[in-house]
């Protein structure tokens, strides 16, 4: 009888690797589309902020002595605003890369994190995991080939993962897997998820 690691409490994203036995067998993150759509709004905020000074430009400061550049006040304040866009535009980069999904050989591990002010971990064992499925929505999701993984668990609740790419993929592998933990032969495990 194995005995299902202990879940890690919410708000901690410290993975323990002291179980026996344990180690990665898959790693990956969100499809690059959703760093995509993370992105769009500072796209948005850079267009909205060039024609607004287009129109300054053109309308209220025309004349020479009211230029623009020749207010020092506008122009901090626009060289402010730009800086926070930007840091904002990279740290919303950096945040992409911290958030992953690892499956060890005794449960599926969704890590959470971003620069300061998030830090979670999401996690069920193999032991209580009741059902593993797919589904694809939308002709972007076929085309780029990215979808949505659920994880249904008797104990814990569903985890549901988003923009995975290749999640049909993904979730065979992990059914094999799971099909390993629990004795089901790789074959077997294959057939079981054919026939869904």
């Amino acid at each position: 009888m194995r005995i299902a690691p202990i879940p890690q409490e919410p708000g901690h994203s410290h993975i323990d690797f002291t179980h026996v036995d344990e180690k990665c067998l898959l790693f990956f993150r969100k499809h690059g589309i959703h760093l995509f759509f993370s992105l769009t709004r500072y796209w948005l905020v850079a267009l909205v902020t060039l024609v607004a000074l287009v129109y300054l430009q053109s309308s209220i400061f025309n004349e020479a002595e009211y230029g623009l550049l020749a207010s020092d006040g506008l122009l901090i304040l626009i060289m402010t605003y730009l800086l926070i866009v930007i840091h904002s535009f990279f740290l919303t980069c950096i945040n992409y890369f911290l958030d992953f999904i690892m499956v060890t050989n005794k449960r599926v591990i969704e890590v959470h994190k971003t620069t300061f002010l998030r830090d979670e971990m999401d996690e069920i064992p193999f032991d209580f995991i009741r059902a593993i499925h797919h589904e694809k929505r939308g002709i972007l999701a076929n085309i780029l080939d990215f979808g949505t993984l659920n994880i249904e668990s008797n104990v814990y609740q569903r985890i549901s993962m988003h923009f995975i790419p290749h999640s049909d993929q993904k979730a065979t592998k992990i059914s094999e897997i799971h099909g390993d933990y629990i004795g089901i032969p790789e074959r077997a495990s294959r057939r079981e998820e054919d026939m869904r």
